[in-house]
């Protein structure tokens, strides 16, 4: 098969000599022209803070230490809303922002030197390069060529050295650094290419190491590192594929390989009905319905993606070049509430597709993963628009101090640690890093009216424990099931863990969360009055400077139950019914006969029933 840096070299480069020529052309300019036209509002929004930037004195140069700012970025908006409304005082006020960004000689983060580009050097580089694409024909000769010179002091002539040689460690890893950072060179050469010595050997390695990236996910469509970083090191691989495809007229396109294709899923089942998403690993919970989603869906006509889209009030250029609004957002009626991606051993589960549907989400997997957090087995709970069992999330980055230190200062931040999700202390450790350390779902089934997860937990606590099997069940739709078989060689303490967001009340054996207009009853089983038990409250709350000089106060809180003493084994069990603030009470009864435990749930009238069985490790709904 024919790779895509090879189609690159082959193909009839009949866009080289015009410009604009990545992302837009001048026939693509004129219907965007007509769109904001017609369309006004977010598209006048963006024109009228282009006008407001151009007169805005610059505040002197670029910190030293910290270059990224908003230079570069600037430079290309105003080239973009240049494109579309021509104004002299745009290109000028462009301009002074590329001379500002050329005023700091050194681009890379302070966190990430001595390396010679990082992230920040390459996405300024493609940024300016963009602006020199769209401002060309309103530029001089001298103009143009001092640009591209400025370019070429930095990224564009050291990516060439060190792509080849592999020579930094981004080179080679199959994570966001090469997708981002071969992305935005590639993109850079294309905008530059008429200046750029071998701009085609160039363009064909920004290629090779994108698609070594894309080809390193699973054909699930899912992403590793979670929602976030998909948007980010994902995300970037598709933009440099819209380039790719507008520079190469349609004859090369990234859009062809299978995993984009797939990845459609990912942002479908992983957005959530409170406006967030599934937030494990260092992800933010933030849905996903920008230029990403908008582009994907347009690339491959997908109405259910669209129908995550959502306009900004203030139109920019990415969002404007991916969106097409003739496209129906709608979401098909045979669209699943269930979906399983095996290679991020995550669940994804909800009642509905509307607002206020409750959500569910089980995540396993490595935990050696890039920006892992030691939380494989947990989940999360929410309904009616609010998070009830919420995960940690992602805790701001703080270089200085151990942030990415997985040797151990990592696991000092509570986000990261076990101590933030939904899991097991046990004698007041939780789970281990390395390869050897992981959760592995053994089965999963979906559907009528039960979905079901049955996960080996142990290996990601060591030596620890010799047994940890979760099961865990979502009752549709309404109710969750977790239980717990532990065992350990030899007598330990054992805290089980379910973090809350909002208020708890604690009664004996049972609490009640509640955070606005949602509420969870859960009913606690295996801590007995007799042999003595303890149940707290606990909210820890940390604070730190960050890498990027910012006080940061971060807070878990979560109630913590467990027996008084040592056991060497231990079948604790929850049932957490979800609904609105005014729900009723529910009851659970718990029976437990050698190896199999059975649990009756009685909700709104209704008894349902479960059967747990500890040997053969089924579970019967």
């Amino acid at each position: 098969m024919t790779s895509f840096s090879e189609k690159f070299l082959k193909c009839d480069m009949h866009l080289a000599g015009a410009h604009p020529r990545t992302f837009v052309t001048a026939s693509m300019l004129k219907t965007l022209r007509e769109r904001a036209a017609r369309e006004g509002g977010a598209w006048d929004a963006m024109r009228t803070a282009a006008l407001q930037t151009a007169k805005t004195t610059l505040a002197g140069p670029l910190p030293p230490l910290d270059p990224n700012t908003t230079a570069e970025g600037a430079a290309l908006q105003l080239a973009f809303v240049h494109a579309l409304w021509p104004d002299a005082g745009l290109v000028e006020a462009a301009l002074a922002h590329i001379a500002r960004a050329f005023a700091c000689d050194n681009w890379v983060w302070h966190g990430h030197r001595p390396l010679r580009m990082d992230l920040y050097s390459s996405a300024a580089t493609a940024h300016i390069a963009i602006a020199y694409d769209l401002l060309y024909d309103s530029l001089s000769e001298e103009q143009r060529g001092w640009i591209v010179r400025g370019l070429l002091a930095r990224d564009l002539s050291w990516f060439f050295e060190i792509a080849a040689a592999k020579s930094e460690w981004w080179t080679k890893c199959r994570m966001n650094w090469q997708s981002v950072m071969m992305g935005n060179l590639g993109i850079a050469i294309m905008c530059t290419m008429e200046r750029v010595p071998e701009w085609q050997r160039g363009i064909a390695m920004a290629i090779e190491g994108v698609v070594e990236v894309l080809d390193e996910e699973g054909p699930d469509g899912s992403h590793r590192e979670g929602l976030g970083y998909w948007h980010y090191g994902i995300g970037e691989a598709a933009w440099f594929g819209l380039a790719l495809k507008t520079f190469t007229g349609g004859q090369v396109n990234l859009f062809e390989h299978p995993y984009l294709r797939a990845t459609r899923d990912f942002p479908l089942h992983m957005n959530t009905p409170d406006g967030g998403c599934f937030d494990f690993e260092d992800c933010g919970s933030h849905a996903q319905g920008d230029w990403l989603v908008a582009l994907l869906a347009r690339e491959y006509r997908d109405s259910a993606l669209q129908s995550l889209v959502r306009v900004p009030e203030v139109m920019d250029m990415r969002f404007a070049v991916c969106y097409d609004p003739s496209l129906d957002a709608s979401l098909p009626d045979e669209t699943p509430t269930a979906h399983y991606f095996p290679c991020t051993q995550t669940v994804c589960l909800r009642s509905g597709w509307n607002v206020d549907a409750t959500f569910v989400a089980f995540h396993a997997g490595k935990t050696t993963v890039p920006h892992a957090h030691l939380d494989v087995g947990s989940f999360i709970v929410g309904s009616h628009g609010r998070r009830l069992v919420p995960d940690s999330g992602v805790w701001t980055y703080d270089h200085y101090h151990g942030f990415f230190d997985v040797s151990g200062p990592r696991w000092d931040f509570d986000g990261n640690a076990t101590l933030g999700h939904s899991l097991l202390l046990v004698d007041g450790q939780g789970q281990r890093y390395g390869e050897e350390h992981y959760a592995a779902i053994q089965s999963v089934e979906l559907g009528k009216g039960a979905d079901r997860i049955v996960c080996d937990v142990q290996p990601a606590y060591g030596t620890l424990l010799s047994r940890f099997i979760r099961y865990f069940v979502y009752l549709r739709p309404n109710i969750v099931v977790v239980l717990d078989d532990i065992a350990s060689a030899v007598p330990r303490h054992f805290a089980w863990l379910l973090q809350y967001a909002g208020t708890v009340e604690l009664g004996k054996g049972r609490w009640r969360i509640r955070n606005g207009d949602a509420a969870a009853d859960v009913i606690f089983w295996g801590a007995k009055q007799e042999d003595g038990y303890r149940m707290t409250e606990e909210r820890r709350t940390s604070h730190y400077r960050s890498a990027y000089s910012t006080d940061i106060t971060r807070v878990v809180q979560f109630v913590s139950v467990g027996p008084m003493h040592r056991q060497r084994e231990w079948r604790p069990a929850a049932v957490i019914v979800v609904g609105d603030a005014t729900m009723h009470d529910c009851e659970a009864e718990f029976t437990s006969a050698g190896p199999v435990v059975t649990v009756a749930v009685t909700a709104a009238e209704e008894t349902r029933t479960l059967s747990f069985d500890l040997v053969n490790k089924s579970i019967r709904a």
